[in-house]
């Protein structure tokens, strides 16, 4: 499937930054999504016009997974011009 294909990709010249991308239903209960032993999780950075709801659901399934430390992020549009930043939510 070319979208999913499109999804998972990573640009070449971000190798180095050794992320994995993964795609998942956003469930409305927490506890639904558990794939990640504790402490696996290291970060999460959610897209551009990710919904609120969507990060509350995210950041519970972390603190529920007992992974500790994890950082998570937001794009959003610079003021500088064309580019993201990424700020802590």
């Amino acid at each position: 499937n070319q979208a999913y294909m499109t999804l998972i990709t990573k640009y070449k010249k971000w190798e180095h930054e050794k992320e994995y991308r993964v795609l998942m239903p956003v469930e409305s209960e927490c506890d639904r999504i558990k794939t990640y032993k504790p402490g696996q999780l290291r970060g999460v950075i959610f897209g551009l016009h990710v919904a609120p709801e969507d990060v509350s659901v995210l950041k519970c399934w972390s603190q529920r997974g007992r992974h500790k430390n994890v950082f998570f992020k937001k794009a959003q549009l610079s003021e500088n011009g064309f580019a993201l930043e990424f700020v802590d939510v």
